[in-house]
């Protein structure tokens, strides 16, 4: 159940870090003349698809070695909150620090849902509404593919340093 998505996911957030090597081609970059906040575009671009990958591929593999449907999931929310937690913090950092890559009406609400749909997964992760962790799961993975496009396309249009 949920496995045909599960690996979708996994090929989206891949082609989305592969994508990265676009940005590499383009510009300056090419020759590494990265500013601070195109690195930290690209850490979170790559950050979240990796990580996205790797929970969808260990839920699927939890699920796929018969450990309990609703286990498999429970450990896939906590995780994914784990890991989510790390990368809002960080963008809230860099956005505190005016080294943010995103354009200034995303750089604080793609942080912030992060961290409500990551407290959700786990609450789930420490059994409360348990019954709801595949769709809190599958939630915050689509939700993270959404924010490594955002994170893609800052670097394809980079935003405009701040002048302080």
């Amino acid at each position: 159940m949920h496995q045909d998505l599960l690996y979708t996911i996994a090929e989206v957030a891949v082609t989305l870090a592969g994508f990265s090597g676009v940005v590499f081609i383009l510009g300056s970059r090419s020759q590494g003349k990265f500013s601070v906040s195109e690195k930290n575009g690209l850490f979170h671009l790559l950050f979240t698809t990796c990580g996205n990958m790797l929970v969808v591929l260990i839920v699927a593999a939890c699920i796929e070695f018969s450990v309990e449907n609703l286990t498999a999931w429970r450990i896939g929310c906590f995780l994914m909150a784990l890991f989510v937690v790390v990368g809002a913090l960080k963008a809230i950092s860099e956005e505190r620090q005016g080294e943010h890559s995103l354009p200034k009406p995303l750089a604080w609400p793609i942080p912030v849902v992060a961290l409500i749909l990551a407290s959700a997964n786990l609450l789930i992760a420490a059994g409360i509404a348990v019954g709801h962790a595949p769709v809190a799961c599958i939630s915050l993975s689509i939700y993270l593919l959404f924010v490594a496009v955002c994170y893609f396309a800052s670097l394809l249009v980079p935003v405009a340093e701040d002048k302080h």
